[in-house]
């Protein structure tokens, strides 16, 4: 898997990571860390709403925040699209905001004066949707219980959400009603968009975060070293010249390329396609299938 269709993810990776490690090295760790009493109410800090969800205070859950998000967060920006997947971000971070400042009120109602820090609800609000949106590539048991390949991430979703508790219980609780809020019918956070201008600025700051585009993987021979292409191509001629089952080319010493045969897809892959892809052709989905090897690959290939 690279960052390719993913400029949002790549970016949130980024910056989270640099402000957790540059908060450590330069004891700026408190400038990101959100208190009802005394940031907002006596001080009138209103900043820290924006601050404590750029870094984390531990760089543990950092590590896991970020192999969540290059799991995750990929996959889901690549069926958004990037500029669905920003506006999700932002509005699932201001509702996550929104639904913090309440939580630390009614707390502090009660006596207990809360600190929150990290992007913690919005690790969970991607989460949420991911689960919702992309489908399980595959399953498997292990002493008859029954497990996917996303299992693993909401362990490590399930470790962070215990690392501080109550405070990190709290934003993971929020970080799902966030999710849940945005994907909701019922609300308007789910058609909402970022304006032109916003997209405009992001293409301009694109080239900051490098180059999202696969790596270049060749497809021709390279003969071995040591040989030229005449020596290795004699001797690739000499070792299976008689061995027909490879298919060698007497003519040029190369093995000659076999076809590939397509695999047959089920019936279940076709319909979670169906449902994601709508507006594809049952040609076009059949042809994705039947030309990949699992349908993750298959859901990149009709996103391409």
């Amino acid at each position: 898997m690279s960052f390719h269709n993913g400029p949002i993810t790549k970016a949130l990776m980024i910056g989270i990571g640099v402000n957790t490690l540059a908060a450590g090295a330069f004891q700026y760790k408190h400038f990101f860390r959100l208190q009802l009493v005394p940031h907002i109410t006596k001080h009138h800090q209103f900043w820290r709403l924006l601050s404590y969800q750029l870094a984390f205070p531990n760089s543990s859950n950092l590590f896991i925040t970020q192999i969540i998000l290059y799991n995750a967060s990929i996959a889901l920006e690549r069926i958004f699209g990037s500029r669905k997947f920003g506006s999700f971000v932002f509005v699932s971070s201001f509702v996550s905001t929104c639904l913090t400042v309440v939580s630390m009120m009614v707390a502090t109602s009660f006596g207990v004066n809360t600190s929150f820090s990290g992007p913690i609800s919005l690790l969970f609000s991607i989460l949420y949707s991911y689960s919702r949106t992309v489908p399980s590539a595959y399953r498997y048991s292990i002493m008859g219980a029954t497990f996917t390949d996303k299992t693993p991430m909401y362990l490590l979703a399930l470790l962070m959400a215990l690392s501080t508790p109550p405070e990190s219980l709290i934003l993971s609780v929020i970080g799902l009603l966030a999710g849940a809020a945005c994907r909701s019918d019922m609300l308007p956070f789910k058609a909402y968009r970022l304006p032109n201008w916003v997209n405009q600025l992001a293409s301009k700051l694109r080239p900051l975060i490098g180059s999202t585009e696969p790596g270049f993987r060749p497809v021709s021979a390279v003969p071995e070293s040591g040989l030229g292409s005449g020596q290795a191509g004699d001797a690739q001629g000499t070792a299976n010249a008689g061995d027909p089952s490879l298919g060698t080319d007497l003519t040029s010493g190369v093995a000659a390329p076999t076809a590939a045969t397509p695999r047959t897809p089920t019936q279940e892959e076709i319909a979670q396609l169906t449902a994601m892809f709508p507006a594809a052709t049952r040609a076009q989905i059949l042809n994705a299938l039947g030309s990949t090897t699992s349908i993750e690959a298959a859901v990149e290939r009709l996103i391409q």
